[in-house]
C-alpha cells in the first residue's frame, strides 16, 4: 500500500506539474523555495506518507520475519504514539476549552 501511495504521489507530481508549468527546473526551484509551497502540497504529503507507511510495514514484517525484537520494538512504539497522539490532544483540547473559548471571544472583540 505504501510503494502504491508513493507511485499515485510521483504521478500526480509530475502531471500537475507537467499541466502547468511544463518541464522547466527553474520554475520548479521557483515555486517550491518556499516551506510552506512544500508543506502544504498535497502529492508531496502523499509521497512523505506512501515512504512512512512503508518503511514501517517493511521494518514490521522483516522483525516478524527474523524474528528480530529491536525492530518489533520499534514498530510497536511508532505505531503507539501514532495512535495515542491524536487521543492526547482531543484530552488536552476538552480540559483547556474554556481557556480556549476565553481566547477565541477575546479575540473576536
Amino acid at each position: 500500500m505504501g510503494l502504491v501511495l508513493v507511485g499515485v504521489g510521483c504521478w500526480a507530481f509530475s502531471e500537475k506539474n507537467r499541466l502547468t508549468e511544463g518541464v522547466d527546473v527553474d520554475s520548479l526551484q521557483s515555486r517550491y523555495s518556499d516551506v510552506f509551497n512544500v508543506v502544504f502540497d498535497l502529492t508531496v504529503l502523499i509521497i512523505v506518507l506512501g515512504v512512512v507507511i512503508f518503511a514501517l510495514s517493511f521494518v514490521g514484517c522483516v522483525g516478524a520475519l527474523r524474528e528480530n525484537t529491536c525492530f518489533l520494538k520499534c514498530v510497536r512504539i511508532i505505531l503507539y504514539r501514532t495512535f495515542r497522539l491524536p487521543l492526547l490532544l482531543t484530552n488536552c483540547s476538552r480540559r483547556n476549552a474554556d481557556y480556549n473559548n476565553g481566547i477565541i471571544t477575546q479575540q473576536r472583540r
